[in-house]
C-alpha cells in the first residue's frame, strides 16, 4: 500500500534544496498548453481562473504519465557501481515543482483540488506499479529474460518497495517577496507585445502595397469589353503613336469600331479564338474588308501585349514579407506558472504545492525492478552521465 501524506509548513516558495544527485530528482512544472495574454493578465492580479485550473490539473496528468513510470524504475534502482556511497540513504527522492538548481518553485493549485491531487496520484502509481516487475538473478519462480541476462521473478521484492513508498504533497509557505523570474517573464513578455505591434505594422503595410500592384495589375487585365472603354486606351494610343495626330485619329477611329461589335461579355469570342482572328467574322460578305479589319485587330492584341507587358513592369515590386509573429515567442512564455509566486499570497482559495515521491531503493547487488513493454521486460537505472558528471537515467544492456 503507497503511503499518501499531505504536509504544511515543511518547505517554503523559492526555498532551495541543494542540486540533484544520484539519489534526487527534479522536475520544474510547466504548463502543456500556453495561456493568452488575458489569463496571464489574471494572474498578475492573483485570480486562478477555472480555465488555467483545468490546465494545471491536465498537465499533472500528463507529468504523471510521462515521468512517474520511469523514476519509479531508476530512482529505485541505483547504479551498483554507486551503491557504497549511499547506503546510508533508504530513499530516493523525486520532485514535481523545483527547478535544476534545486529552488523550490512549486505550482498553484485551488484549495478544494487537493484531495483529489493525492487520490489521483495514489491512483496512478498503483497503476503504474503493474507495468513494474521485481527481477533477481538467483532468487524468484519463473525465470525472465532481459536482453541476454537470465533474472527471476522476485514478487516479494515489488511488494517490499510499494509498501513503502511514500508520497507526500507539500502545501508551500507562501511568500511576499517577488520572484526574480517573474521579473524577467514579465519583461520579456512586454518586449514582444512591442515586437507584434510593430509586426502588425509592416503586415499592413505590405498588405497595402499587395492590395495596390493587384488593383495596377487588375486594370491592364481587363475583360475586352470594358478594356476598350477604358481610360487604358488613353494610355495605349499615346504608346503607340506618341502624339502623332494622324495615327491616333486612326486608332480612335478603330476602337469606336470595336465599341459597336464587342459590347458586352461573351461578344469577343466571335471574332477571337485563342488571341487569334476568326477569319470572315467581322464582315462575312465583304473579304477585302474583313482581311484589313482582320489585321488591324491583331496588331491591335500584339501591340497591346507589348504596351501590357511595359506597364506591368513598370508596377512596384514587393520583396516578400517574410517576417514571423513575435507572439510566437510567447508560447514558451506563457506556460510557465510558477514565478507567479507573490500574486497569490493573499488568495486563500490558492495554495502552492510541491509533490516529493520517496522511493526505496534496492541495495541488493543482484536485484532490480524491471519496466515491461511491449511484452518485453527492460531495466533502467539511475546513474551518472559520463562527461557532464551529471545525474541521468539509462537502460541497462
Amino acid at each position: 500500500m503507497v503511503h499518501t501524506s499531505i504536509q504544511e509548513g515543511v518547505y517554503s516558495l523559492l526555498q532551495n534544496i541543494g542540486q540533484e544527485s544520484i539519489l534526487k530528482e527534479y522536475k520544474e512544472f510547466y504548463l502543456r498548453r500556453s495561456l493568452t495574454l488575458y489569463d496571464y493578465r489574471d494572474l498578475q492580479k492573483g485570480i486562478l481562473t477555472t480555465k488555467v485550473q483545468n490546465y494545471l490539473e491536465k498537465t499533472l496528468e500528463y507529468y504523471f504519465n510521462k515521468y512517474l513510470k520511469k523514476y519509479i524504475c531508476s530512482l529505485t534502482n541505483i547504479d551498483k557501481h554507486f551503491l557504497q556511497k549511499v547506503l546510508k540513504e533508504n530513499f530516493s527522492n523525486f520532485y514535481i515543482g523545483v527547478s535544476d538548481e534545486g529552488d523550490i518553485t512549486g505550482f498553484p493549485i485551488q484549495r478544494d483540488y487537493l484531495d483529489i491531487l493525492s487520490t489521483t496520484i495514489q491512483e496512478k502509481i498503483h497503476l503504474y506499479y503493474k507495468d513494474i516487475i521485481g527481477l533477481h538473478y538467483e532468487k524468484g519462480v519463473n525465470e525472465i529474460q532481459v536482453g541476454e541476462k537470465t533474472f527471476y521473478d522476485f514478487e516479494k521484492l515489488l511488494s517490499s518497495l510499494k509498501k513503502h513508498t511514500k508520497v507526500n504533497i507539500h502545501i508551500l509557505n507562501k511568500t511576499e517577496k517577488e520572484n526574480k523570474n517573474y521579473r524577467i517573464m514579465d519583461s520579456q513578455i512586454n518586449e514582444v507585445i512591442e515586437e507584434q505591434r510593430e509586426y502588425e505594422r509592416d503586415l499592413i503595410k505590405y498588405k497595402n502595397l499587395k492590395v495596390q500592384k493587384r488593383k495596377y495589375n487588375e486594370k491592364y487585365s481587363q475583360s475586352f469589353h470594358k478594356l476598350i472603354r477604358s481610360g487604358i486606351m488613353d494610355e495605349f494610343c499615346k504608346f503607340l503613336h506618341n502624339g502623332n495626330r494622324e495615327g491616333e485619329i486612326v486608332f480612335k477611329h478603330f476602337l469606336e469600331f470595336l465599341k459597336s461589335k464587342i459590347k458586352k461579355l461573351g461578344d469577343v469570342e466571335n471574332y477571337l479564338s485563342f488571341g487569334e482572328y476568326i477569319e470572315d467574322s467581322l464582315f462575312p460578305n465583304d473579304k477585302e474588308l474583313d482581311n484589313y479589319y482582320g489585321e488591324k485587330m491583331q496588331d491591335f492584341l500584339k501591340n497591346y501585349k507589348d504596351f501590357k507587358s511595359k506597364m506591368l513592369k513598370e508596377n512596384i515590386s514587393i520583396e516578400p514579407f517574410c517576417k514571423k509573429s513575435p507572439n510566437l515567442k510567447l508560447n514558451p512564455l506563457l506556460k510557465n506558472i510558477s514565478p507567479f509566486t507573490k500574486q497569490f499570497y493573499n488568495n486563500k482559495d490558492v495554495i502552492h504545492v510541491m509533490i516529493h515521491i520517496e522511493l526505496p531503493f534496492i541495495k541488493d547487488k543482484n536485484a532490480y525492478l524491471g519496466l515491461k513493454e511491449n511484452k518485453c521486460v527492460k531495466i533502467i537505472k539511475r546513474t551518472y552521465e559520463e562527461n557532464m558528471d551529471m545525474p541521468c537515467t539509462l537502460r541497462i544492456d
